[in-house]
C-alpha cells in the first residue's frame, strides 16, 4: 500500500462517518485505479446536493446517473473536501 492508497482509504473512511451524520445511506468503495466510487440513491443524492449546494464538490463530469443510483468518481482530494464539508456542516447544526 503506498501513501496515495492509505490517503484514499482514510478520505473514503472519514466520507462514509460523515454521511452517516446525516444519515445518508451510500455505497462506497476504493477502486484500484486510485478513485473511490460513491453510488447514492436519487432521494439521497438530492440530498447530498442540498448540503452541498453553496459549494461546487460533486464532479458533475464524473458522473453517472441511473434510474434509480447515481455514481460519482471522487479523487482522495475531492473525497476529503466532501467530508471536511459535511463534518463542517454538521457541527454547524
Amino acid at each position: 500500500m503506498n501513501v496515495t492508497t492509505n490517503a484514499l482509504t482514510d478520505s473514503c473512511t472519514r466520507l462514509a462517518a460523515s454521511l452517516a451524520l446525516f444519515s445518508i445511506d451510500h455505497y462506497i468503495e476504493q477502486r484500484h485505479d486510485g478513485y473511490a466510487l460513491l453510488a447514492l440513491s436519487h432521494s439521497q443524492r438530492l440530498t447530498l446536493q442540498a448540503l452541498t449546494a453553496e459549494e461546487d464538490l460533486l464532479p458533475i463530469d464524473r458522473q453517472d446517473r441511473g434510474v434509480d443510483t447515481t455514481r460519482f468518481v471522487l479523487t482522495a482530494t475531492e473525497t476529503e473536501r466532501l467530508a471536511t464539508h459535511l463534518e463542517s456542516t454538521h457541527a454547524q447544526s
